[in-house]
């Protein structure tokens, strides 16, 4: 494969890619939000917080003595010395109604400002799409790109203790969060730039508490420049960046009001080039009947090709069952058909913890996004595979190539699933995984009838709810 370019790399993204980047996959919230809450706090230049969701009032470091750990206490420390910016989606009223919380911030911030800690909320005019972009920049040096916001109902450990206290009510939930270090930290502080920009012209709301002008600290000045004009690119400013390590990152992204379907592009590429294993897990697994045609040519094109889907056992989160109504639309239809025609080479789990009591069990909500093909590329990233994120709303996703960490962070997720019935020697087989997978989910059906502690946290995505144990009661 060429060094300066790869099939996988879409031309039509936001920016292209770069080497010289440190990647680095982060699984479960409770190790991503203690590593941002001290890197936060150690900030020195700029800190840069966009989210779909935030409450800055959660503890991100568990079960430490004395003083808070929260967001809001991480943005004090690090605006005596560093700009801070927060950019949260403001959802209309309906979409408020449904139960996006980013007002809360707002409320909190004008009741309690930090001096020093600047906050916009940024809007967006259509009903069923949202600011959905989940990301942190720290000092121009390191950024955080995936599917985890820093809000209620995201944290918890590889663990997934039924019993753990949380935030709220909710219970185990999955999901990854990537870390970046060299250029490609510019084209996510260069997209922090563009949107604050947007939304500072707009200004629906905005709040500076100390009242002062800030000046650009850090290397987003040129990006906010560079963003005044459609299509404009930062030039020779992502070679300042030093270059800590050999992995080739694309930055990619969905921007309707750009016309920018950079994750679009991608998915169609990442499927194009599967030969032997496509790895997914995905809150809204082929809920979008496009992507679920890429994945149909794919396994019609590839007769040794395999797929090994891992999402929600009830991908809305339902307080209570609802039999024959779709989960998402057309999701249900659409999995379903993948099933029914390549069952054989399709394997469709949801993840099952073992409960607070014996004979009672916990569905570990999947929320990551994460696309893995042949063990030599992935992405992980905000983007859903369904509609919205693929057409309306605003994502933003890292594209990696490099073998070695598209492998492990395959393996070390099966590893957290299976757990007990984790198989080394079937990690690199496709068709010895699938089989490995599906007695894992055999087993905890098994043991479910009989309220016997589950092996593995594998579940098979059963279409008649019937056969489900039942959904968290609110």
């Amino acid at each position: 494969m060429p060094a300066t370019t790869s099939p996988f790399f879409t031309p039509h993204g936001f920016q292209g890619h770069s080497g010289g980047n440190r990647f680095e996959p982060i699984i479960d919230a409770a190790a991503y939000f203690s590593e941002i809450y001290r890197r936060i706090c150690a900030a020195r230049v700029s800190v840069s917080v966009a989210g779909y969701d935030l409450d800055w009032r959660i503890p991100l470091v568990r079960g430490q003595a004395g003083g808070e750990t929260t967001l809001r206490n991480a943005l004090q420390i690090a605006a005596r010395r560093a700009r801070c910016r927060v950019l949260v989606w403001a959802p209309s009223f309906a979409q408020h109604v449904l139960g996006t919380v980013g007002w809360k911030v707002w409320d909190d911030a004008r009741a309690n400002p930090i001096r020093g800690v600047e906050l916009l909320l940024a809007s967006t005019s259509a009903v069923w799409s949202s600011h959905h972009q989940k990301c942190v920049i720290v000092d121009s040096s390191v950024a955080w790109v995936g599917g985890i916001d820093i809000a209620r109902d995201r944290w918890d450990t590889d663990r997934h203790d039924a019993a753990a206290p949380r935030d709220g009510d909710y219970g185990p939930v999955h999901d990854v969060q990537g870390r970046v270090e060299g250029p490609a930290v510019w084209d996510v502080e260069y997209n922090f730039g563009q949107r604050w920009l947007v939304a500072e012209r707009e200004k629906p709301y905005f709040l500076d508490p100390d009242g002062e002008s800030h000046e650009h600290a850090s290397m987003i000045a040129a990006g906010q420049r560079a963003a005044r004009g459609p299509g404009a690119r930062p030039g020779k400013a992502r070679r300042l960046y030093r270059r800590p390590g050999g992995h080739r990152v694309q930055v990619v992204r969905t921007m309707p009001w750009l016309g920018e379907q950079g994750v679009r592009d991608m998915t169609a590429r990442a499927f194009g080039q599967a030969k032997r294993l496509v790895y997914i897990e995905n809150q809204y697994a082929f809920q979008s009947g496009w992507a679920t045609r890429q994945a149909r040519l794919a396994l019609q094109r590839e007769r040794d090709l395999r797929m090994v889907v891992v999402m929600p056992l009830w991908p809305d989160l339902l307080p209570f069952p609802m039999p024959g109504l779709p989960d998402r639309l057309d999701m249900r239809e659409n999995l379903g058909s993948l099933f029914t025609d390549f069952g054989d080479r399709v394997a469709i789990v949801g993840l099952l913890a073992n409960g607070a009591a014996p004979g009672r069990y916990a569905p570990i909500y999947c929320h990551s996004k994460v696309m893995i093909v042949d063990d030599v590329w992935l992405t992980v990233g905000s983007a859903n595979l369904d509609d919205g994120s693929l057409e309306s709303s605003t994502e933003l996703n890292l594209s990696v190539l490099d073998d070695s960490s598209a492998r492990n962070l395959r393996e070390a997720l099966l590893g957290e699933h299976l757990e007990g019935m984790f198989d080394q020697s079937a990690v690199d087989d496709p068709a010895a995984l699938l089989r490995l997978i599906r007695s894992a989910a055999q087993d905890s059906a098994h043991r479910v009838a009989a309220r016997e502690k589950l092996r593995s946290r594998v579940y098979e995505y059963f279409w008649d709810r019937r056969a489900m144990p039942e959904p968290p009661r609110p």
